[in-house]
């Protein structure tokens, strides 16, 4: 780890998505975003579908879109434990936006006592994660 950084992990069931030691980081938290700097105080936090910033020491700023899980962090280090994630650079954007209006249309008069209402919300949540940390690296 190089002095005023923190140690970055973001794991999935399937994969290690990322392991870099970084400057700072953005989640997004089911109580708001919340940002990351070395020296941290320690916390675990419920994330929800969104997008993760981080800065490497370079200066550059990458986003991965995540769809839930929990961040543990602590002063020299920070996992993120996501369901599901994917690198801004890795996003197919139709196929995303195409997800999107499939889990619209399946919204599209179901209750929030529905059964696959849960499901079809998440599934909703994560495209827009995925269409935004792709919109975030266009810029």
């Amino acid at each position: 780890m190089a002095e005023g950084t923190l140690d970055l992990e973001i794991v999935t069931p399937a994969q290690v998505l990322l392991r870099a030691p970084v400057t700072e980081f953005v989640g997004p938290g089911w109580n708001g975003q919340f940002g990351v700097f070395p020296g941290h105080q320690s916390m675990v936090v419920a994330l929800r579908p969104g997008v993760v910033r981080y800065t490497l020491a370079d200066r550059t700023t990458h986003h991965i879109a995540v769809g839930g899980g929990f961040a543990v962090v602590e002063a020299d280090r920070a996992t993120l434990l996501a369901d599901v994630a994917e690198a801004a650079s890795d996003i197919d954007v139709d196929r995303a936006r195409d997800a999107e209006g499939r889990a619209r249309t399946s919204l599209e008069g179901l209750g929030l006592d529905a059964p696959d209402y849960a499901e079809q919300k998440a599934a909703l949540d994560r495209a827009v994660a995925r269409i935004d940390a792709a919109a975030a690296r266009a810029l």
